[in-house]
């Protein structure tokens, strides 16, 4: 019995399993890597940027071709064409920017005439194509998959602690359920011989009916945690192993990240909805510079054809007062000013839940020195109880159960650490870590 004591001492005072930690930060990543939903947001990412193009005109060029026929009645005094007459023609018309567009055209006919002719048009009024809606869908689709990937990653972490603390509570469970059939044992034979009462050998039912309600409780929340883990891989029928994590392997990860949350402090904090709110003030600045308080049509043509080699030349001016934008313009900027009160609101909205994490996490760290403190006296009250077993001042049952208490303190601690891992991963978030 000795040799089992030391056995124990040894696994609650061990160093941080680097297998299970490697595991532990493995997983995450792998999940990222053939999630459905992030590939379907990189599949959105990608459409956008290909249509995120800041000059799409050259989309606009347009070709086109076409024949004719004509018969001219025969004219022995005509010195023209005569008969049958078939003919072709092939147009092609390139806007270089939106201002200015390029064009050329070609014909040939059956007696094998041909006409070649190019064309230039310059407007100059026509405002610059930067198709601000493109560029705006194409940063808020990278938005979406940034986050997409922190919340996968936070999930699976949280999972991965879940379905290990689970996995502990299943068997304490079990060898708690063990440990009240053992004492339903010895409480019948000992009412046998008149040293227990029936309402003692009833307890002690209700007992290990309440243990084995436990277990089928214990075993089924691990498995609805190894469920919800297995759904991130999905359609992938991909094994995910649950890591053995310790109480030494959490507090690590917890003083890793309270050193990366010390170095952040002076950092701005941002969210989702501010990045976006961001992109759209952006956007709305965007199109008001570009925007003009009026815009007539101004238009400048020329033309040159071949063979004859004429030239001609053309300008148009137009105007109407559907053409003043100003009220147009006005509106973007009451937009924008809009949107800067979005953001300030928002920003506050971020500082106040940055501070209500803060103090939730301390509230947190306080709830882990407790059951730090708690497994240390249960530690404690085990081997007392060990010296007294030799000593022949404990039974059994007696040590058995207070190891039990000790395994019960431990997850307590690993939920704690859990709750103080899982808070400053909410924090890391806000600055998008």
């Amino acid at each position: 019995m000795l040799i089992f004591f030391i056995v124990i001492f040894q696994a609650v005072g061990r160093e941080p399993e680097e297998d299970a930690l490697a595991s532990f930060l493995e997983i995450p990543a792998r999940v990222q890597s053939q999630n459905l939903e992030i590939q379907k947001a990189e599949k959105n990412l990608k459409d956008a940027r290909e249509n995120c193009i800041l000059e799409k005109t050259i989309k606009e060029a347009r070709a086109a071709v076409g024949g004719g026929y004509a018969y001219i009645t025969p004219d022995p005094s005509s010195p023209g064409p005569q008969g049958n007459i078939f003919s072709g023609t092939a147009e092609v018309s390139v806007p270089i920017t939106p201002q200015f567009r390029a064009g050329g055209n070609f014909s040939i006919n059956s007696l094998g005439i041909t006409k070649e002719s190019i064309s230039l048009k310059v407007s100059p009024f026509i405002p610059k194509a930067e198709n601000i809606p493109e560029q705006e869908i194409c940063e808020k689709a990278k938005v979406t998959l940034d986050y997409l990937k922190s919340s996968i990653f936070r999930r699976t972490e949280n999972l991965i602690i879940r379905a290990a603390i689970q996995g502990m509570e299943r068997d304490l469970a079990k060898e708690t359920l063990a440990l009240e059939n053992r004492k339903y044992e010895v409480i019948r034979k000992q009412e046998e011989i008149g040293e227990a009462s029936f309402q003692d050998v009833q307890e002690q039912v209700l007992s290990l009916k309440d243990a084995q309600q436990s277990v089928y409780q214990q075993e089924l929340n691990y498995l609805n945690s190894r469920k919800e883990l297995m759904l991130l891989l999905a359609p992938s029928e991909e094994e995910i192993v649950i890591p053995e994590l310790s109480l030494e392997v959490l507090q690590f990860l917890i003083t890793e990240r309270k050193n990366t949350i010390t170095g952040l402090q002076d950092q701005s904090i941002t969210s989702q909805k501010l990045k976006n709110l961001g992109i759209e003030k952006r956007s709305l600045e965007s199109e008001a510079k570009t925007a003009k308080k009026w815009q007539p049509d101004l238009t400048a043509s020329s033309s040159l054809s071949l063979p004859e080699t004429a030239f001609s030349i053309s300008l148009e001016f137009s105007f109407s007062p559907a053409d003043l934008k100003g009220e147009d313009l006005q509106d973007l900027y009451d937009e924008i000013k809009e949107k800067e009160t979005d953001i300030a609101v928002e920003k506050f909205t971020a500082a106040l839940e940055k501070d209500i994490l803060k103090q939730s996490l301390a509230i947190s760290e306080d709830a882990l020195a407790n059951a730090v403190l708690q497994k240390e006296n249960d530690m404690l009250s085990f081997k007392e109880g060990g010296l007294l077993f030799e000593q022949g001042l404990r039974t059994v049952l007696q040590v058995e159960q207070l190891r039990l208490n000790l395994e019960r303190s431990e997850i307590q601690c690993m939920k704690a650490a859990a709750e103080v891992l899982s808070l400053q991963g909410d924090l890391l978030d806000m600055w998008h870590l």
